[in-house]
């Protein structure tokens, strides 16, 4: 399980003076201390942050934020982030105050946390502010003074007392102190100092501290010192002779299987071509630690070149070792016999993401890689036999485990990036892929006649409609816009669907353009590393796939094009835009027979207001007006002109003098809008009749059928 610090917060935006005002304060308390901001307010290489000391063990916070502004605040929200989750809603409280709760995740392991906020204000408009963290977990000097000895030629190491040294900035090397030189190191969580001396006595010295990032000391100024801590080192000469050996760290090799060469000093006593048991104690029945045989001397150097076989593990602070000729003791020494390195997983961290064992690592990308192990203190590695510069994390080394920041050049040229340990290569290599990013679809410009767009342009946010004719409908690409000097995004690999749906919305085809390929342009740094194996090249015709060519559509015919990501092939990144066209008209004009009956008909030369008719016919051009801004919907009135045989069918009077032909304008209105054949419109028109040889007024319903 990852290690969780909760938070209990409150929000408002300790950041941004631009929407809360100048006044602003934020506290976080425990049961034992109370942090502020702005008064813990760190400025760090040119960026912000909020300066906090969670200690090592979980600590729950409780948080108090207010501001002045109160106007301008409507709401806060907090935002997901990968560095903490949200365990209750954001609250405003009223008067300047908001409140809610966040856990974070160890933060002492995330690349700069921080806290992300939305701003409700009073225009309806929101912000989004975000809040660098810088959680310090200062080291604590346990022992300001520190007393030590050390024989005569022996080079000792001593645990300095000091809690939590991963921040402390640690220079490893040598610094002389009067008659003493000394060097210090990290070790796992132990800062240590290695010690030399050039001749026996006393002598105390102050051994400066500081940490590798700023912290807030008492007065809430930043600085890098952490004081220091007097040493005091007692210089003694030696009944036995130390001896040192070339190499201070030799790796353990069970049994002594494996014999590891090594050069003592040369010094009286120490006899050729004899075995030395190592122990680890003066006195008789020690324990094994190892053998050496002494083989020969060095030319021209005061050594001995010999022969050690480990049995045990040891290290310098556990106490000297003492080699023997039988039970007595001739010579005393000291070094590490460490766990031989062995590597046992690989994984890499992206800023925003989980661990993972995944080695896949992409051009111009800077990730952490952690290697772990056994015996790892003491293993150098490279990537890429050192062509690679990889930035040791020294505050976090250990023996189980070494972080690594590594930065792949954009210009890369291997697939495989080897992994090696101590100038041996491993098993473990980080495989070079390029980018499969789903890239925004702006790069995809659609044209139906005018010109070409970006699919993602506002007009086809809804339903686009034009007049005239459709000669093609064609895809087009802009591949500079995939791949830049900042992000690179990769072949992109698309599909079109096409759905084609009459006026009547009745379905009359279904298409599908597949296996899309649109490669970044030579522009691209990493152009000649991509495939141009079967891309698409130049632009995709729609005619080209269709059997109801454009041109043959009629108008408020209307095709759905959905534009993807192949899926599968990006996850949930793909991204998917759907655009629907359609051709439209502003007049439907229509050829209509009506068999109008009881229309009331005035007779020009005719007193009174005239009479009602029998069954009549009508054949009229009629003009119908598509509603703007509405898509194949007509107006509920129509203009036409045409004949009208008066009482044709029949007549309420029976007198065949009533019958007449007339030619006439007219309008009509259609109360109920339906597609249905057959139509009940109220009719009213002027026109003239030829029998009677005079101007005519018709007024009253009617039934249509359409044709």
């Amino acid at each position: 399980m990852r290690n969780i610090t909760p938070l209990l917060g409150i929000v408002c935006l300790f950041l941004c003076p631009s929407v809360f005002g100048q006044n602003i304060t934020l506290s976080l308390a425990t049961d034992t201390s109370v942090q502020r901001y702005p008064e813990q307010r760190l400025v760090w290489q040119g960026r912000e942050y909020f300066y906090l000391e969670p200690g090592t063990a979980q600590v729950e916070y409780s948080l108090a934020v207010a501001w002045t502004d109160q106007d301008r605040v409507l709401a806060v929200d907090m935002l997901p982030s990968p560095d903490y989750e949200l365990t209750d809603s954001i609250r405003v409280l009223g008067e300047g105050e908001a409140v809610g709760r966040v856990r974070f995740y160890d933060l002492a392991k995330t690349l700069q946390p921080r806290l992300i906020f939305s701003v409700l204000l009073s225009d309806s408009s929101r912000v989004n502010r975000s809040l660098l963290l810088y959680p310090f977990y200062k080291p604590q000097v346990v022992q300001e003074q520190l007393t030590t000895e050390l024989f005569r030629d022996e080079e000792k190491v001593v645990v300095l007392p000091v809690e939590n040294p991963r921040e402390l900035s640690v220079s490893t090397r040598w610094r002389r102190e009067g008659n003493l030189q000394y060097r210090l190191f990290r070790e796992g969580d132990q800062l240590k100092a290695a010690l030399k001396d050039n001749r026996t006595g006393e002598q105390s010295f102050s051994i400066p501290l500081r940490t590798r990032r700023p912290f807030l000391d008492a007065q809430g100024l930043p600085t890098q010192d952490l004081g220091s801590i007097l040493l005091s080192v007692a210089v003694k000469p030696s009944p036995l002779t130390f001896l040192n050996l070339d190499r201070k760290d030799i790796f353990f090799e069970p049994m002594g299987q494996v014999a590891t060469l090594v050069q003592l000093d040369r010094v009286p006593g120490l006899e050729l071509s004899r075995t030395y048991r190592i122990e680890d104690q003066e006195g008789p029945g020690g324990r094994l630690v190892a053998e050496i045989f002494t083989r020969s001397y060095v030319d021209n150097q005061q050594k001995i070149l010999a022969v050690l076989r480990t049995y045990a593990l040891h290290r310098e602070e556990e106490g000297y070792l003492y080699l023997k000729n039988g039970d007595r003791t001739r010579f005393f020494t000291n070094f590490n016999i460490l766990s031989k390195p062995t590597l046992s997983k690989v994984s890499v961290l992206r800023a925003g993401k989980d661990w993972t064992t995944s080695l896949a690592v992409y051009p111009g990308e800077t990730l952490e890689v952690k290697v772990e192990g056994e015996g790892l203190e003491k293993a150098k590695f490279a990537f890429g036999d050192g062509r690679y510069v990889a930035t040791l994390d020294t505050a976090r080394r250990s023996d189980v485990a070494q972080y690594y920041q590594l930065t792949i050049p954009m210009d890369v040229k291997e697939t495989r990036i080897p992994l090696s340990m101590n100038d041996k290569p491993s098993s473990y290599e980080l495989l070079v892929r390029e980018y499969q990013k789903a890239a925004d679809l702006d790069y995809v410009n659609i044209d139906y006649g005018a010109r070409a767009l970006p699919i993602t342009a506002p007009r086809f946010d809804k339903p686009a409609t034009f007049e005239g004719e459709i000669r093609d409908i064609t895809f087009s690409f802009r591949p500079h816009m995939l791949d830049t000097e900042e992000e690179l995004h990769g072949i992109q690999y698309l599909e079109i669907e096409l759905r084609v749906t009459g006026p009547d919305k009745r379905l009359i085809e279904i298409r599908e353009i597949k296996d899309i390929k649109i490669t970044p342009a030579p522009v691209s740094p990493r152009y000649v590393y991509y495939s141009q194996d079967k891309a698409t090249d130049g632009v995709i015709r729609l005619n080209d796939y269709l059997a109801n060519k454009t041109y043959d559509w009629k108008p408020w015919t209307q095709v759905e094009i959905t534009v993807r990501h192949k899926p599968g092939t990006y996850g949930a990144a793909g991204q998917t835009r759907k655009l629907i066209l359609m051709p439209s008209q502003r007049v439907n004009l229509q050829l209509e027979v009506s068999f109008p009956a009881g229309l009331l008909t005035k007779r020009f030369n005719q007193p009174g207001i005239g009479n009602l008719t029998g069954i009549s016919t009508a054949a009229l051009v009629q003009a119908s007006f598509y509603q703007p801004g509405k898509i194949n919907k007509l107006s509920p009135w129509k203009v036409g002109g045409g004949f009208l045989a008066l009482n044709a069918l029949s007549s309420l009077t029976d007198n065949a003098e009533d019958k007449d032909l007339g030619v006439l304008g007219m309008v009509s209105f259609y109360p109920i809008n339906s597609d249905s054949k057959v139509k009940f419109p109220l009719h009213a028109g002027l026109g003239y009749l030829f029998k009677n040889n005079t101007v005519f007024l018709v007024v009253g319903p009617g039934v249509q059928v359409n044709f």
